[in-house]
């Protein structure tokens, strides 16, 4: 049986992280010498702990402490079709002018909304997906009507 510390140190290097300290360093609300404590097993992994850990290395707590959930690393199967599209309309913005760090920027708040959402208020993730929708809906439009007005056809 695999044992929670274990799944921990897997979640950490899956996440780029050789070492406790090396993770500690770049996270700063972990406490070096838990996470040590923790990966080597010398102090049992709190649900708190766990839930940390889980953001940071991305993974569930679920799977940190039973290896029931979203292992680290895994992406829904929808995801690839998801990451095209974000390439692809990051690429329009940025051969029309946009600034690619302004992009990038705007994507990471795009993110970062929807997993606040997700961890405080799963119960509008629906709601989310349709602001979501109605934007990507708003942009088509926008991009058919600026087709139009430089004499392309659609």
């Amino acid at each position: 049986m695999v044992m929670p510390n274990v799944r921990l140190k897997e979640a950490m290097a899956s996440a780029g992280f050789e070492t406790p300290t090396e993770a500690a360093k770049r996270f700063r609300d972990i406490n070096v010498n838990t996470i040590i404590s923790h990966v080597n097993g010398n102090r049992a992994i709190s649900k708190k702990a766990a839930e940390k850990y889980a953001k940071l290395f991305g993974c569930t707590a679920g799977w940190i402490l039973y290896g029931e959930g979203t292992a680290p690393g895994a992406r829904p199967p929808e995801t690839e079709a998801w990451l095209e599209r974000i390439k692809h309309a990051a690429t329009e913005a940025v051969i029309s002018g946009v600034d690619s760090n302004d992009v990038v920027n705007a994507l990471l708040d795009v993110i970062n909304t929807i997993r606040q959402i997700a961890e405080h208020h799963p119960e509008r993730l629906p709601i989310a997906k349709g602001v979501l929708e109605r934007a990507a809906e708003q942009s088509r439009i926008r991009r058919i009507s600026d087709k139009e007005d430089n004499g392309e056809q659609h």
